[in-house]
């Protein structure tokens, strides 16, 4: 009996060593540069706020960016033949949530009461809590604007370029003299 523990913690020992090896291997190996094409983006950005807005009207929290990802790699798990597949489509998917985040602010992390922005920030990106921005049209794949609102941008960026062409006129005017 003895001896067949002495093998068991053996074998246990070497898949843990090669564990170890492998994922100090993936880890030293440069990361390849992620490409992902506009079609895709908009693919899998609608397929993911779809499916936000559909939770949302459970009535149950919001989702962390890691359930997701796990929802959106099991629902796709036949497209994916090896586990290198389901990594990089993993890393496409955390990417595009990235920037549906910080760059296009379609999603937003989700404030719970008592915490504050410096909270949220140190909230690792997995862990957060995400929603669809309540302004967001999912169908026409744009961010709703307050008319008046945008009205007074223009009329602002209007009078700005007036300023700055006045300006200019005028620093003309005074260097031919």
């Amino acid at each position: 009996r003895k001896k067949q523990q002495q093998k068991k913690t053996k074998k246990t020992k070497k898949s843990k060593k090669k564990q170890q090896k492998k994922q100090q291997q993936q880890q030293q190996q440069p990361r390849q540069q992620l490409t992902i094409t506009f079609t895709e983006y908009q693919r899998v950005a609608h397929e993911i706020v779809a499916y936000l807005r559909r939770h949302e009207r459970t009535g149950e929290d919001a989702l962390t960016q890691t359930q997701i990802v796990t929802w959106y790699l099991s629902k796709n798990v036949s497209d994916l033949a090896t586990e290198d597949d389901m990594r990089l489509m993993s890393r496409k998917v955390n990417s595009i949530i990235r920037r549906l985040v910080d760059v296009d602010h379609v999603l937003v992390p989700v404030m719970h009461i008592g915490t504050s922005v410096d909270d949220l920030e140190d909230v690792p990106e997995g862990s957060r809590r995400l929603e669809v921005h309540p302004n967001f049209d999912h169908h026409s794949h744009e961010m709703r604007v307050d008319k008046t609102a945008a009205a007074a941008d223009d009329a602002e960026q209007q009078q700005q370029k007036k300023q700055q062409a006045d300006e200019t006129a005028s620093s003309a005017s005074a260097s031919s003299e």
